[in-house]
């Protein structure tokens, strides 16, 4: 199941840090009008970013790069190294 997924990429986090409240949802679709529309209830949106490409600390992913302007909260864009 696609709820599988995401429990098991977080597990063991929840016991780490039990002060930080982390709610599982999947949607179906693309994730641009979803992440937009939760960003008006939310304190911070974090995305990561694969940033393919010769300039990789200063791309951003298709998503990050949707979100940044229209957004109604700070977003963080995360880069894995």
């Amino acid at each position: 199941m696609a709820q599988d997924v995401p429990a098991e990429q977080l597990a063991g986090w929840s016991e780490k840090f039990p002060e930080v409240e982390v709610i599982r949802k999947v949607y179906p679709g693309g994730p641009c009008d979803r992440l937009l529309a939760c960003s008006q209830t939310a304190q911070l949106v974090v995305v990561g970013s694969s940033a393919r490409g010769g300039f990789r600390d200063m791309l951003l992913g298709s998503t990050s790069n949707f979100l940044i302007q229209p957004a109604h909260c700070p977003v963080l864009v995360a880069h894995q190294h």
